[in-house]
């Protein structure tokens, strides 16, 4: 049996264009684990094979795959899917730094594009998380319906989305024929290796990448859920907040006023109580989910009853 988290960022992920500027002008990273700990851990949470794929990077990646055979040098490309602006996240797998660069360009032209390049180039592709999508446009059964015109494989359990977005990505598949992949959505430490892929049959990473791209492969973790989320935010705000800036303060360059700006809203904030500045974030991503939530299951009924008819 092999098994594989597919989907685990580290420092080298950047943040995505299209969704949280405030933390990108804050000078806050996507991630603060690093590619040995990210490694370590998912062995120690019993991986045979670790899928590093930061967001429109490999680095990460390059770096562990020069050390241990066991990686698989992956990447969440930011992909435009419509004329009228929206855009997913497409996990490609296995990809070297050539196929990197020419995605990278692909990906600000079209899903089309993108897709027709991977299939081309025998290259394993997944749709990230569809319901946590950042969305510049609705999204609906006709921009689906258009999508699983180049899309060979949905991730159907996203560690970081809950039950009812992960069964809508079920649903999509099941709707459509599609293939499947799973991942934790790692983003720190502790939840990387809680979602994974596996092969029950294969016993080597040729073989479980050719299980992947015939879709002969299973998916198995845990969903999200209101103390899952409350955790990640306390361990990000720490690591992000505390760890990384306030006791690293050499770090920042004080003649930028973006430092500046950074170094005196930190020193606020962690003055007070840090629940001061955690709750109101928990509250909103409460708050967010549950409208979500609502949206989600009506597009996923109205998707059921599309294929009824």
């Amino acid at each position: 049996m092999i098994k594989a988290d597919l989907h685990i960022h580290t420092k080298f992920s950047k943040y995505p264009t299209s969704e949280k500027e405030p933390f990108k002008f804050l000078g806050i990273h996507d991630c603060y684990v690093t590619p040995e700990d990210a490694y370590k851990i998912a062995k120690k949470k019993g991986m045979d094979l670790v899928a590093i794929t930061d967001h429109d990077s490999i680095e990460g990646a390059l770096y562990l795959d020069s050390k241990y055979p066991d990686i698989i040098i992956g990447e969440e490309l930011e992909v435009k899917a419509s004329d009228d602006g929206h855009i997913i996240h497409l996990l490609v797998y296995d990809i070297n730094e050539k196929q990197h660069n020419d995605l990278t360009d692909l990906a600000k032209i079209g899903i089309k594009e993108t897709c027709e390049y991977t299939r081309k180039n025998e290259i394993i592709h997944s749709w990230a998380h569809p319901n946590l999508n950042p969305v510049k446009a609705k999204i609906s059964i006709k921009l689906i319906d258009e999508l699983m015109n180049y899309i060979d494989r949905v991730e159907v359990k996203n560690g970081f989305d809950n039950r009812i977005g992960n069964n809508f990505a079920e649903g999509i598949v099941k709707n459509y024929s599609k293939k499947i992949s799973g991942g934790s959505d790692a983003h720190t430490k502790s939840f990387i290796g809680d979602v994974f892929t596996h092969n029950n049959s294969v016993r080597n990473k040729t073989d479980f990448l050719e299980a992947l791209k015939e879709g002969k492969v299973e998916v198995s973790g845990l969903d999200m859920n209101l103390y899952r989320l409350q955790k990640q935010i306390y361990q990000f705000a720490y690591q992000s907040l505390i760890k990384d800036i306030l006791l690293n303060p050499h770090k920042r360059d004080r003649k930028t006023y973006k430092k500046y700006f950074l170094d005196q809203f930190l020193t606020l904030t962690t003055l007070f109580p840090l629940l001061v500045t955690l709750l109101p974030s928990i509250f909103i991503s409460d708050l967010s989910t549950i409208i979500r939530d609502k949206q989600t299951s009506r597009l996923h009924y109205e998707l059921n009853v599309e294929f009824l008819r």
